[in-house]
């Protein structure tokens, strides 16, 4: 019953912002109620962020001078405040006003505009699209990952005429390549955020916040290490910085269905990160998946090119029985030179009843995952450079 209705700006055109509302996205209707609680937050307050007819502006601030800036971002301000007067006076909300206690600031608005994309770098490595629709076609940059991400393509160009019109494909999740966050050709310097070194595209889903939290705590830790070694940025052993990120339980597979609490988690990280066991991606709505399948089982071929892809000593079998703790173990004792079939058996054991009557039941890809990482130790015997190819440990 309340009017919170704010005074009149100065060029304020209904015209702009119909459209807003009540329109079809996708067969499904978008009324004004929707329009506004696309956003909502908690204590009854509500985040302005539409592209469609709404408070989106197209700007290019960069090669502005600062007066030139300033000038632009306050008609980006008044555009906000007449979108505002819009939704309260033309929808029907004058009961919604600016919130009096987010900032302090004279017209209640933000202390900086949002900048939904800027200036991006020239790093280590460069992700686009084509990496993330499939991960093992090109580069293998998955093998660098340090955050993960599960939104889609999503890009706000509406507001501006001259950006082509493209369809953006779907995508699996993905994951953050750590020569993203480290320039090409400067010293001590680590980028994190929107800034990242990946391409316009991707970007739209790499600059999400959930993606750039976890990105910043992979910067952090990069920095502190490059600190505590004394060395530079481009000189860090990648899988060190991953085992640092997994032992604060963070991700770097987006894996959908193997969680931190799994005891096989990090297991299952490396050895879907060094590409030895494959995993699945899934476009799926608007959080997209990556599926390990931890209790699905894999044949002798599988698993052998798997391991090639590894290491070339290992020779592909082409055998499409399931893998069996026998068969594992004569597969990975002929590399190491010795029997391991107690080990592997030690190891099974942690995870279920193994008995020498079922050495030959098929193995599930958690527990050839655990067997790899005791037996092999992949992390700590092969390093990765930043394009993801292996090298062995100097």
């Amino acid at each position: 019953g309340t009017d919170n209705t704010i005074p009149k700006p100065l060029k304020y055109n209904p015209e702009v912002f119909k459209g807003s509302c009540a329109m079809t996205v996708d067969s499904i209707l978008i009324d004004c109620e929707k329009m506004l609680s696309y956003a909502k937050l908690p204590n009854n307050k509500y985040l302005i962020n539409w592209p469609r007819h709404g408070n989106d502006v197209y700007l290019n601030v960069v090669e502005m001078s600062h007066d030139q800036r300033m000038t632009e971002l306050e008609k980006a301000k008044q555009r906000t405040l007449e979108f505002v007067y819009y939704i309260q006076t033309e929808l029907g909300f004058k009961n919604l006003g600016l919130a009096n206690d987010e900032f302090p600031t004279k017209d209640k608005l933000a202390l900086v505009p949002y900048h939904r994309e800027g200036r991006r770098l020239k790093g280590q490595a460069r992700l686009n699209i084509n990496n993330v629709k499939d991960i093992y076609k090109g580069v293998p940059l998955y093998r660098t990952g340090i955050s993960v991400g599960d939104y889609p393509v999503d890009h706000h160009h509406e507001c501006n005429p001259q950006a082509p019109k493209i369809q953006f494909p779907p995508i699996p999740s993905f994951n953050i390549p750590i020569g993203t966050l480290i320039p090409k050709n400067i010293k001590g310097l680590i980028v994190s955020d929107k800034a990242i070194s990946v391409s316009n595209i991707i970007n739209g889903s790499t600059r999400l916040q959930p993606v750039v939290l976890l990105t910043g705590q992979a910067a952090g830790i990069l920095a502190a290490m490059c600190i505590k070694e004394n060395i530079q940025p481009e000189e860090i052993d990648i899988r060190k910085v991953q085992q640092n990120l997994l032992d604060c339980g963070s991700y770097l597979m987006p894996l959908y269905d193997v969680n931190p609490e799994d005891k096989v988690f990090q297991s299952i990280q490396k050895i879907s990160a060094t590409g030895i066991l494959k995993v699945k991606g899934e476009p799926w709505k608007w959080a997209n998946r990556t599926w390990f399948y931890p209790d699905s089982t894999i044949t002798i071929r599988d698993l052998t090119a798997g391991l090639n892809c590894w290491d070339s000593k290992f020779e592909i079998i082409n055998n499409e029985s399931l893998v069996t703790i026998s068969n594992v173990n004569s597969i990975l004792s002929a590399y190491i030179g010795k029997d391991c079939k107690n080990e592997i058996i030690a190891a099974v054991s942690q995870l279920k009843d193994v008995k020498n009557n079922n050495q030959e039941e098929p193995m599930t890809k958690r527990e050839i995952s655990k067997v790899i990482d005791l037996i092999l130790k992949p992390f700590e015997t092969k390093q990765v450079d930043f394009e993801g190819n292996y090298r062995n440990k100097e």
